[in-house]
């Protein structure tokens, strides 16, 4: 009976986007432009040099690397680089790139170009810059081969190209507001790379669109859409009605039962694939009760997974640990706590000084799964006598909150916990035991907002990335690994079960293997109905 009231209210929101002038009049049922509705309740930026996030699909219709990875494989394939070669020691990595391209704008594609992207990338300092951050010099040894000089052996750095699409140096040079800023306020909604789709507009809170760019130098050889729209709805109820009234061709945010719904309907398409990310609650690591092993201990036995299974109406993925098993050979840490045991936690509160349990607030970002996670973990945490508050934020205003904490360290500002997914961002346990848990990753780029540190995982994540033999390496990040699952630093949910659900129409859809919820527009297209 909820979902009738619910599709009420819903009916409304699209009566205001109607009055507003904003609906899909014109592309509904247009073969030739794909509407899709985005995961995240906003979008900050387009700068492929500043995004880290599921913004990377969309920067990536217009921008493209000089490396690229397989779908299914994870293997390096080449983009605007043809080849490339590795020295023994991992520090030198040249790069011979693609001839004949041009930009949007009609500049060259060259080596100088490349060069000026990464000095651009380590000006700005935001982004996937932590991955680069080892860069010594780079080098233009000709128009079309590029040399990367390491500080010191980076063993998966190679594995870092995927992530820095190339814009065309005119672009910013015509766009500085001050000479030196290289852009960084007129590439919020602007970009020009060398991709197969070109930027046409960006009604900010509205819609993202991109348009057939006919001269790409790949060519349009195979079936795609000559128009995408990004449509900024973030209501699941809302993107579940335009789906079903064909206004919108994929949604990205729906509920369970929604999605269960889709499973059977006539002409939709709902599909699913486990991945490599895990789904956390973060624990604050240094203020409030968290700060307290046996606390930490604690939060972890009140998540019930069965009642979160049923609740999801559909099968989980248990959780591995900091780092997903797939990245570590199949093998996972020890203690990692799965156990729904309130009692268990009751015990450990009381040995912590909390007999009667505390007040705690976790901060999450609207999705309909993420508000049953933490509704399962608030009655969980009930029953040993800890009340848990809900807070809900558009993903950019709590990254901007937690940053800033994070930067802060006020403990009268602290927040306890906050929930959070994150994907590989490249094909090596690095991706978390740098990116979630060193201490360098405590602010800016990094993920570990809650500040968990202990010097022996710094030190072991920095001797695995200069440990050029793969089973060395691989036994240290192990070890990182297996300290940081017995500190106990997340709850450890699960590991994202992506869903997509699409009109029937959509052709050649695929999930991302590393990156969840990056949908990869110009490889889809539509059928007739």
């Amino acid at each position: 009976m909820r979902y009738f009231n619910k599709r009420i209210f819903f009916s409304f929101i699209i009566l205001a986007w109607c009055l507003h002038g904003l609906v899909i009049q014109g592309t509904a049922g247009d073969i030739n432009t794909l509407n899709v509705a985005i995961y995240k309740s906003r979008i900050d930026t387009l700068d492929p040099h500043i995004q880290n996030s599921t913004e990377k699909c969309i920067a990536l219709m217009n921008c493209e690397p000089l490396i690229s990875m397989h779908r299914d494989t994870l293997k390096l394939e080449p983009k605007l680089a043809t080849s490339w070669k590795i020295s023994s020691d991992a520090k030198v990595f040249t790069l011979f790139l693609r001839k004949g391209v041009k930009f949007q704008d009609g500049t060259p594609f060259n080596a100088e170009a490349v060069k000026f992207n990464f000095d651009r990338v380590q000006n700005l300092k935001k982004g996937f810059y932590w991955m680069i951050e080892v860069l010594e010099k780079i080098e233009v040894l000709d128009d079309y081969t590029i040399r990367f000089t390491l500080k010191e052996s980076f063993s998966p750095f190679i594995f870092v190209f995927p992530n820095f699409p190339i814009v065309s140096p005119k672009s910013v040079l015509d766009h500085e507001e001050t000479k030196g800023d290289y852009a960084k306020k007129w590439y919020i909604d602007h970009a020009v790379g060398t991709g197969p789709y070109r930027f046409a507009e960006w009604q900010h809170g509205v819609k993202i669109v991109h348009e057939k760019y006919d001269e790409y130098w790949g060519g349009w050889k195979r079936k795609h859409c000559s128009k995408v729209i990004n449509w900024e709805i973030p209501e699941a109820g809302t993107q579940r009605m335009m789906l079903e009234k064909g206004d919108l061709d994929i949604i990205q945010n729906f509920s369970t039962d929604d999605f269960n719904q889709f499973k059977n309907t006539p002409k939709i398409t709902a599909l699913e694939k486990d991945t490599m990310a895990p789904m956390l609650i973060r624990l604050n690591y240094v203020a409030g009760p968290t700060k307290d092993l046996k606390v930490r201990q604690a939060l972890s036995y009140c998540l019930d997974r069965t009642v979160y299974e049923k609740a999801k109406g559909g099968r989980i993925q248990l959780p591995d640990g900091p780092c997903s098993k797939e990245l570590l050979g199949g093998w996972k840490p020890n203690n990692v706590i799965i156990e729904y045991n309130p009692n268990k936690a009751k015990e450990l509160l009381t040995e912590a000084g909390y007999p009667n349990g505390f007040e705690m607030s976790i901060l999450i970002y609207p999705t309909p799964v993420n508000q049953m996670i933490a509704e399962v973990w608030q009655a969980g945490l009930s029953k040993a006598g800890v009340k848990l508050n809900i807070k809900v934020l558009p993903w950019p205003s709590l990254v901007t909150k937690l940053t800033n904490w994070a930067v802060e360290r006020n403990p009268a500002t602290a927040e306890n916990s906050y929930l959070q997914f994150i994907s590989p961002r490249l094909p090596d346990p690095y991706s978390f035991v740098f990116l979630a848990y060193n201490s360098k990753a405590q602010s800016g780029n990094g993920r570990n907002w809650m500040l968990y540190s202990n010097p022996r995982v710094d030190e072991l994540g920095d001797k695995a990335i200069k440990t050029v033999d793969e089973k060395a390496r691989m036994k240290i990040y192990r070890e990182a690994t297996q300290i940081i699952a017995d500190e106990c630093p997340d709850v450890y949910v699960d590991k994202v079960v992506e869903r997509a659900v699409m009109r029937s129409v959509v052709k050649g859809f695929y999930f991302d293997p590393l990156f969840a919820f990056t949908t990869p527009y110009s490889d889809l297209y539509k059928t007739a109905p």
